[in-house]
């Protein structure tokens, strides 16, 4: 008879195997979906696990049966790629241009290279911390040498505003807060909670920002541009209010 763990780790291969069959694709990190983010963060485990990266090793049946995923590779994307020159070429613009504009480039440029340059970068943070094998680490080591490259602090900024993005694109609300700490509170309610605190301590940034430091225009203007965004938590309330009566009145 099989184990509470065993059954708990079957259960996982059957989730992982449904996912593949139903997307085509493995589950990647970080996304908005739980169940996905979940599902790359246990095969990241378990190829730790297959690597001796843990202070237990993955059982030989467990490697059998994983190996009979569809897709499934200890090293995923491991070798070079047919676009390695492209990709380097432009870790290498983004360089130049700190070099000749002392920041790195803008989304919000009126210059289309830059846009398109600023767009490889977003494409990069949002990617390469995700990536478990040999080329993706090697990349990210490069990128975070390069003068000019996002911060951490940035880099988090900027994967908190694209899980506001597609919340909003999603719900076609602002997250809400809820309460965080019952014990009886969905998962999907912690993540909205979380997105609301962030969402008011950007209000709180701004609001608090002097000249001597103030609120990067850059960050201004990409939530600007989140459908129903607000600086004023009290217009907010207002429009949440009208909604509310419009529906009840429908």
């Amino acid at each position: 008879m099989a184990s509470p763990h065993d059954e708990r780790w079957n259960t996982h291969l059957q989730n992982y195997r449904t996912f593949v069959r139903v997307h085509g694709r493995h589950p990647r990190r970080p996304s908005v979906d739980l169940l996905e983010a979940r599902l790359s963060e246990w095969a990241h485990e378990q190829r730790r696990l297959y690597r001796g990266q843990r202070s237990q090793s993955l059982r030989p049946d467990r490697k059998i049966a994983l190996e009979t995923v569809e897709g499934w590779e200890w090293n995923p994307r491991r070798g070079p790629s047919p676009r390695s020159d492209h990709w380097e070429n432009q870790r290498a613009a983004v360089e130049r241009h700190f070099a000749e504009h002392g920041r790195y480039p803008r989304l919000t440029a009126d210059d289309p290279h830059e846009r398109r340059l600023a767009g490889w970068v977003k494409n990069q943070v949002e990617r390469l911390p995700s990536r478990d094998d040999e080329l993706g680490r090697s990349r990210y080591d490069a990128v975070l040498a390069t003068p000019g490259w996002p911060s951490r602090r940035e880099q988090t900024w900027l994967q908190m505003i694209q899980l506001l993005e597609q919340f909003v694109a999603t719900h076609g609300r602002l997250p809400r807060r809820t309460p965080a700490r019952t014990a009886d509170v969905s998962d999907d309610d912690r993540h909205e909670h979380m997105l609301s605190m962030w969402c008011a301590n950007q209000r709180r940034f701004e609001r608090i920002a002097t000249a001597d430091k103030p609120y990067p225009e850059e960050r201004r203007a990409r939530l600007d541009r989140v459908a129903g965004w607000s600086w004023s938590k009290r217009v907010e309330r207002v429009r949440r209010v009208k909604r509310s009566m419009i529906s009840y009145a429908a």
